[in-house]
């Protein structure tokens, strides 16, 4: 059985690279698939043997692509904000819709997606009129789940959960025997930018960098910790090297910081191990505290964006730890961080089992 999946693949990015390892995996383990596809440029490093190949490379890689997609036993969105704007003739998906109106053979779906926020409403009708020719969709957040049963579909959609929960399993990661150093606690970093690269409000991310610069400096009279910075992100036009050595540059004018960078690892498990390293993670990247969360590292999200929000809500994150888009208090979160490196007084998100459960049903109660 071949599976082929499509998504932000091959861009570099940690966080759609675990979608990579996760839609590989569960793929072989649950659907019993023996080829696993990926629509994309080059792939992570991942523990589940996996093909790959550019679709938009040419008109002939485009070409097979399209065929590969009516050919196969099942075709995937898996991963990811994929559905927020009307699908173009150069989208993968326009063909596996066509597909299913010439009742070919095989499988159409998507699992762990968030559906919006959307460009207009046109965007939305479009993406409601693809929605109903799947065969099967397992939302990532609550949100999206109520949205996706507003739309009144032909099948059931499925609450699931983001597909990067699943990691600790992949890895047979032990949560409870993880090793963190107690005479240098590890502070993990990791920063993005946002509205630079929509169009947007450039206060809010500047904002957003003040807050995380903050933290730190207040985080740094303690002499004993050290601040791990992750480029979660290694994309050259996208990525976070620029931001996080801008970062880095105002916090060590004196030359005093005790830092190191983690550059992007091109092997998903490499991240999720450097982060479990960690006493405490603060990030913006979403999947930079969803590998904290599910490593059992506490973490604190800034809600750039509605996905970040929705998976602090679904998983459960104390009310303490909230960031929202850094419009708190710094000092109180700085309480907080100083509780948990110091003191161990650490509050878990209430959902961490129920969530994992919930990931796992994009692959059990779907294809």
């Amino acid at each position: 059985m071949k599976a082929i999946f499509s998504g932000y693949y091959g861009a570099k990015n940690s966080g759609d690279d675990a979608f990579v390892e996760v839609s590989a995996w569960g793929s072989r383990k649950y659907w019993q698939s023996t080829e696993q596809l990926f629509f994309a440029g080059e792939l992570p490093q991942i523990s589940t043997p996996a093909e790959h190949y550019f679709a938009h490379k040419n008109y002939l890689s485009f070409g097979k692509a399209v065929k590969d997609i009516v050919l196969s036993d099942v075709f995937v969105s898996a991963g990811g904000s994929t559905f927020h704007s009307a699908l173009k003739k150069t989208d993968l998906r326009t063909y596996a819709k066509l597909k299913k109106s010439l009742g070919c053979k095989g499988k159409t779906g998507a699992i762990g997606i968030s559906l919006g926020p959307f460009v207009n409403k046109g965007a939305e009708e479009d993406t409601k009129e693809y929605l109903k020719t799947l065969d099967f969709l397992a939302l990532r957040d609550d949100k999206s789940y109520e949205q996706a049963l507003s739309y009144n579909l032909p099948y059931q959609p499925v609450r699931a959960f983001d597909l990067a929960a699943l990691l600790p399993e992949i890895y047979n990661f032990d949560q409870h025997t993880r090793e963190i150093s107690e005479d240098l606690p590890i502070v993990g970093i990791s920063v993005c930018n946002y509205e630079s690269y929509i169009n947007g409000d450039i206060s809010k991310e500047l904002n957003r960098n003040e807050f995380i610069l903050n933290l730190i400096q207040q985080l740094r009279k303690h002499n004993n910790i050290m601040f791990r910075f992750f480029v979660f992100n290694g994309n050259s036009v996208m990525g976070d090297e620029k931001l996080t050595l801008e970062m880095i540059g105002n916090l060590n004018k004196d030359g005093k910081l005790k830092y190191e960078i983690v550059p992007y690892q091109p092997k998903v498990q490499d991240t999720f191990d450097r982060i479990a390293e960690c006493s405490v993670v603060i990030s913006t990247r979403l999947h930079a505290s969803i590998f904290a969360c599910y490593s059992n590292t506490p973490f604190f999200l800034l809600e750039y964006h509605r996905k970040c929000t929705d998976f602090l809500n679904d998983v459960g994150q104390a009310q303490n730890y909230r960031l929202l888009d850094g419009n708190v208090d710094a000092e109180l979160i700085v309480t907080e961080i100083e509780n948990i490196i110091f003191k161990k007084q650490i509050l878990v998100p209430g959902n961490i089992k129920e969530t994992i459960q919930r990931a796992r049903l994009n692959f059990t109660a779907t294809y």
